[in-house]
């Protein structure tokens, strides 16, 4: 079985560029819009909202609601389609897709916060990375902003990925990809959000340190997320339920 690494340069050898290596990513918020763009953000907007308020094809926990299946929106497709090639050109030097689409709503909780609500990085391939696009507009940390780790430049902090090929990895830095606070204030690392009007969006890593915050009561935030990675030809967006997303399938 090939390695993650291997496969990549394969598939940039196959799109024939070698401008950019997204193993090198932490966060790019630099994208072109235009008007098409943000018709589809208020259409797919109005769409995921009706299907909260009827809890159809949903799932919830303490702290969302979300699309069990996002892919059924034409605009899910349509969005992908339009920053493929911006993406592809500038970052990845080959082809991509994607293996998990969700739509997810935060909401204001006093549950206890767990997995994504505290600090971590997702252990996933050094070239899986995530394209958040808000649906919401997103003013600060009361709307659920994402949140991640800086050092004292303000750059993100990454962590090294302990996956090397599907199903095998070596030892994580920390366990089960959870960051201890002592870790953060010893770093002297600082919380930096990203926020937005409705439309923002950006490619990141998820191998930085962040975590995702709980708004504040009458505040919520709305997303799109894509899970990219490098595929040797172009291919057709699929979604794929269950645990072993992150260990994506090298097509």
């Amino acid at each position: 079985m090939s390695t993650y690494k291997k496969h990549y340069e394969e598939c940039k050898s196959n799109f024939g560029c070698n401008k950019a290596d997204i193993s090198n990513l932490k966060i790019e918020r630099n994208f072109e819009k235009s008007g098409k763009y943000f018709d589809l953000i208020n259409s797919l907007k109005t769409k995921a909202e009706k299907h909260f308020e009827d809890k159809q094809n949903c799932f919830v926990d303490d702290f969302r609601i979300g699309i069990k299946d996002a892919s059924i929106f034409p605009e899910v497709h349509m969005i992908h389609e339009y920053f493929y090639q911006q993406i592809a050109n500038r970052f990845f030097s080959s082809n991509y897709t994607s293996n998990r689409i969700q739509i997810c709503k935060s909401l204001p909780s006093e549950a206890e916060l767990f997995d994504q609500w505290i600090w971590h990085y997702d252990d996933v391939s050094d070239y899986h990375v995530k394209f958040f696009v808000y649906l919401s507009n997103i003013e600060s940390s009361k709307d659920g902003a994402f949140c991640h780790a800086a050092d004292e430049l303000g750059n993100p902090v990454r962590i090294r990925s302990s996956k090397f090929e599907p199903q095998k990895r070596i030892k994580q830095i920390f366990e089960n990809s959870r960051v201890p606070q002592d870790y953060i204030l010893s770093n002297n690392f600082k919380e930096k959000y990203i926020t937005g009007n409705m439309g923002e969006c950006f490619l990141f890593s998820p191998n930085i340190i962040h975590k995702a915050i709980v708004p504040e009561e009458g505040h919520h935030r709305m997303v799109l997320i894509y899970h990219y990675h490098p595929a040797t030809i172009k291919t057709k967006l699929f979604n794929f339920v269950g645990p072993g997303f992150k260990d994506y399938r090298l097509i």
